[in-house]
């Protein structure tokens, strides 16, 4: 037997205060090393942020927005041995663009890509979208429908090897028993979780008055999203034996696959809450923030777009 390491309490006190402690240490360093060995994470974006006023370009008008890094909670799920545990977890947006094209009389078509990542996996993520502005671009309540999909992808894997030598034992002339053969046994598992989402929102971006003498507009945003994710766990645990590891020539391969899935579904309403039009060096600048309600957890994504000019505004 090997091992690991030992607690020495010789120098102690052999107090059951002091056993105690060093027991509950040891406990939490096995659970925390097999934690580390077994668990992993994948995790959808939610970021619902749009960065959309309810301004509309004129027909053959075009904007970009760039993404800067932002933050975002998530949907997922961990995976611990024998069970799959639903968490929210913190993506940060690594990168992201928006492309937006007016077609005239109040309508714009767009498309979003995103690439969102923590310290465990990524997602990317593809939203297009359609805006009709239904008041005046000028009136003092401007307001306009916001609506699209969004298909979001990630996944998520670890694997690990156990190498076994097992001696075949014989006699030697001395009458000592002595390995003879080495047979070898490499046991490989695979664990992976792939998540993919849809989603199909409506929303409605409100001014309900522009300042006169300010160039920076307050934004409200409603929205309404349904929300359905498939998260699928897949285990392969291979057995090769080998008679020699010199040949590498298995003599058997028994391979094992075990995969479940699981859906989710989610109604979720949201509040967005921006400011537009503020200049830095002229580029335009866009923070919002985005509070939703799920059955279970309160999410949210805060970040920043970068536009260029006066972008989501009539032109003349």
């Amino acid at each position: 037997m090997t091992t690991i390491f030992t607690i020495s309490t010789k120098n102690f006190p052999r107090t059951t205060v002091r056993r105690c402690v060093l027991g509950v240490v040891f406990l939490l360093v096995m659970v925390g090393l097999q934690s580390c060995r077994s668990a992993v994470s994948t995790q959808s974006s939610v970021a619902l942020n749009t960065y959309q006023t309810p301004h509309t370009l004129s027909a053959g008008g075009g904007g970009f927005r760039l993404l800067n890094l932002g933050f975002t909670s998530s949907l997922g799920a961990t995976l611990q041995p024998q069970k799959i545990e639903f968490a929210p977890a913190v993506m940060m947006g690594l990168v992201g663009f928006d492309v937006e094209l007016g077609l005239g009389k109040g309508w714009d078509i767009g498309c979003m890509a995103r690439l969102d990542a923590n310290f465990l996996d990524a997602s990317a993520s593809v939203r297009p979208y359609a805006k009709f502005r239904f008041t005046e671009d000028n009136a003092p309540l401007t307001a306009a429908l916001l609506f699209g999909s969004e298909f979001v992808q990630g996944s998520s894997s670890n694997s690990s090897e156990i190498y076994k030598p097992i001696p075949i034992w014989g006699p030697d002339p001395s009458n000592l028993v002595y390995p003879i053969l080495t047979n070898t046994i490499i046991t490989t598992s695979v664990r992976s979780l792939s998540s993919s989402a849809f989603r199909i929102f409506v929303s409605v971006p409100i001014i309900f008055a522009k300042p006169k003498y300010a160039s920076t507009t307050f934004i409200v945003h409603p929205g309404l999203h349904y929300w359905q994710q498939r998260i699928t766990q897949s285990d392969t645990l291979t057995t090769t034996s080998y008679g020699s590891m010199r040949t590498g020539i298995p003599q058997s391969i028994i391979s094992e696959i075990r995969s479940t899935d699981s859906v989710s579904r989610y109604l979720i309403p949201s509040i967005s809450l921006s400011l537009s039009g503020g200049q830095v060096f002229n580029v335009n600048f866009q923070p919002e923030l985005t509070l939703a309600l799920t059955r279970e957890d309160i999410l949210w994504n805060f970040g920043i777009s970068l536009q260029l000019g006066k972008f989501g505004e009539e032109q003349p």
